[in-house]
């Protein structure tokens, strides 16, 4: 799946906050739109970031659905 595809799904649930700190590392912070928690990933490429919070996004996801269970 395209990176494009996967935070066009991300950004459906969270806010999505992108950010480079001083040694070149880019930092992706996710806010959920609905309770407020916060969750933040750092790498050195956009595609590892989104891939990264695509599949922490997808966990939870399963997460949720089995405590509803």
């Amino acid at each position: 799946m395209r990176s494009t595809t996967k935070l066009k799904l991300i950004l459906l649930r969270y806010t999505v906050t992108l950010d480079i700190n001083d040694e070149e590392q880019m930092i992706l912070m996710l806010t959920d739109k609905v309770h407020g928690g916060h969750q933040t990933f750092s790498g050195q490429t956009y595609s590892v970031l989104v891939g990264k919070a695509y599949s922490w996004m997808m966990r939870e996801l399963k997460s949720e659905e089995k405590r509803m269970l």
